[in-house]
């Protein structure tokens, strides 16, 4: 028996290799406790030196922002690290008796699954390998369809090889609410009692399914499978498969045992009835897996999260389609937190996923506001008033703290991300030291793309609707949309450009020990890289994204001798 053929639950109750330590969690939550409470007197007592200034309104008020911003993100970063502890926290909500190892295998007593692929406009070189692999799963064949859910507008090609291959193929006249539109307009058409949702790249494990209802249990609406993105052959998709693969290895993790993960939009089985009872997936966003996770998690029911390898999937290739797809992102988390922050704290949840979902929607949002404060730092220079603080032990700088717990964080998220995964993750495969590089990298360009994505945030904030674009899976430099992109970034960058000259400006005329200076010179870094890599990737593009036609995650997985 191959390790394919291995059905693997990752839980403590039926799964020896899972990973949980209860005295590591313990251990981990009473050190971010201390840190709680020593960081809080920081705060007291800076808005309390804030409040008894004697400098003036103007000079209060700019600090006031300033203190907002700087204190949420220290209290965020205590979430992450608390986040590591979670992680290893076990999992003692019982399992369900209706499926386990014993009886799994009974193909008699297996529920009818369907399979949905929602797409639009996707290349069929790529869903044709996402179909073989769906027909290719560990299930009785009498037991699930695969439904293709199409929003391309004509697709004769894709209707007719799901014709000849007994595919259950739908489409509309429109495209409204986008994926979750088009989701909803399929459910009706669907025998399944589950329904495995799968993206149009996503080549699934054999035993998904299986190991889905394995770990059902109580209250359960999903079950979240990890994905591993497979294309890592340049630094650049390098580094953004490292972006996903801490989204699974830290946040879903800690997730797991109050059943609050993220559902990741595939990969992912599903209860019909229940997400019938919601009318099916609210289209409010374009990022509608989120938001939809708030609304399930905050009426009671669990979203629960293996840590096994459910599909293997594609990053963009290149920056441009990267930054698309993150704006995308950014976009519709933020409008999702606008619509839902008031659920989220009135739901049935536990506080800590009130917490960590009120800190996921807000995120973005916090994000912008920390490189924003240059703009205060700018303006207290201008005024000549001083960043007002007040430490309540032995002097130490409020705004120190404040970069400790910011540079603590990461490191703990990537010593998760890089040491504790499982040894198939794709980038195990690389060297010890091109890991160290790309967790350094990783983190100078997630600061150097901030200012690239302030527009995501406004529109999210201020609830203008976007449309879905989908971000291409196939390396290929006919895309018409290329073009316009290219010459978007470029005169975007610039601009960023020479915002960072002022911020660099300011911060040299100040001393290298004032807090103002710090900030200034990491909001100028912020916003000269983008122009960097504009330069360096414009002229080039089109001939990187030449070199090769098409390449499929299933073709990657075949050199690399698994699947």
């Amino acid at each position: 028996m191959t390790e394919e053929d291995v059905i693997r639950p990752n839980y403590g109750l039926n799964d020896p290799n899972y990973r949980t330590n209860s005295t590591l969690y313990y251990v981990i939550s009473s050190v971010v406790l201390l840190l709680f409470v020593w960081y809080s007197i920081y705060v007291i007592g800076s808005l309390g030196s804030i409040f008894t200034s004697s400098k003036g309104i103007v000079a209060i008020i700019l600090n006031l922002l300033v203190f907002f911003v700087e204190s949420s993100i220290g209290y965020y970063a205590l979430l992450l690290i608390y986040h590591l502890g979670k992680a290893y926290a076990p999992i003692n909500n019982p399992l369900t008796d209706e499926f386990n190892l014993d009886n799994i295998n009974n193909n008699d007593t297996l529920p009818f699954v369907s399979i949905m692929l929602p797409m639009y406009k996707e290349p069929f070189s790529v869903i044709k390998q996402t179909i073989k692999a769906a027909l290719d799963i560990n299930y009785p064949r009498d037991k699930y369809e695969v439904v293709i859910v199409d929003d391309t507008p004509d697709n004769p090609e894709l209707e007719k090889y799901s014709k000849n291959n007994e595919l259950k193929y739908i489409t509309r006249d429109n495209r409204d609410g986008f994926k979750a539109g088009g989701i909803n307009n399929a459910l009706k058409h669907t025998r399944g009692k589950y329904l495995l949702f799968i993206d149009a790249d996503h080549i699934v494990e054999k035993n998904i399914v299986k190991n889905c209802l394995i770990a059902w249990r109580k209250d359960t609406i999903a079950v979240q499978t990890r994905i591993d993105f497979v294309n890592m052959r340049t630094l650049l998709t390098t580094i953004s498969g490292f972006l996903q693969l801490q989204f699974f290895s830290l946040f879903q993790r800690a997730r797991r045992s109050t059943g609050s993960a993220i559902f990741a939009g595939g990969a992912t089985l599903f209860s019909k009835e229940l997400l019938m009872s919601f009318g099916g997936f609210d289209p409010l966003t374009i990022a509608d897996d989120t938001d939809n996770s708030f609304i399930f998690r905050s009426a009671g029911y669990r979203i629960e999260y293996i840590d096994v390898v459910g599909a293997w999937a594609l990053v963009p290739w290149d920056p441009l389609h990267l930054i698309r797809q993150v704006w995308r992102w950014l976009t519709g988390i933020t409008r999702s937190f606008r619509a839902r922050w008031l659920t989220i704290l009135r739901g049935k949840s536990p506080l800590y996923v009130k917490i960590d979902h009120f800190a996921t929607g807000f995120f973005p949002t916090l994000s912008i506001l920390g490189w924003g404060v240059a703009f205060v730092m700018i303006a207290l220079i201008q005024l000549d008033i001083s960043i007002i603080r007040t430490s309540l032990l032995n002097e130490i700088s409020y705004f120190g703290v404040i970069l400790a717990l910011i540079g603590i964080s990461p490191i703990f998220a990537g010593i998760v991300a890089v040491l504790l995964d499982d040894k198939r993750i794709f980038i195990h495969q690389k060297p010890f030291y091109y890991k160290v590089f790309v967790f350094s990298g990783f983190y100078m360009l997630i600061l150097a793309a901030q200012p690239l994505l302030i527009g995501a945030i406004l529109k999210g904030l201020t609830g203008i609707k976007v449309s879905f674009n989908r971000t291409p899976k196939e390396k290929n430099a006919t895309d018409t949309e290329l073009g316009r992109i290219k010459k978007y970034y470029l005169i975007y960058s610039i601009g960023i450009f020479i915002l960072g000259l002022t911020f660099l400006f300011f911060a040299y005329s100040l001393s290298s020990l004032d807090a103002r200076s710090t900030t200034l010179y990491l909001s100028a870094y912020a916003a000269i890289i983008p122009l960097l890599i504009s330069i360096l990737w414009y002229w080039k593009l089109e001939k990187y994204l030449d070199e090769v036609s098409d390449i499929t995650a299933f073709e990657i997985l075949e050199e690399a001798s698994f699947s």
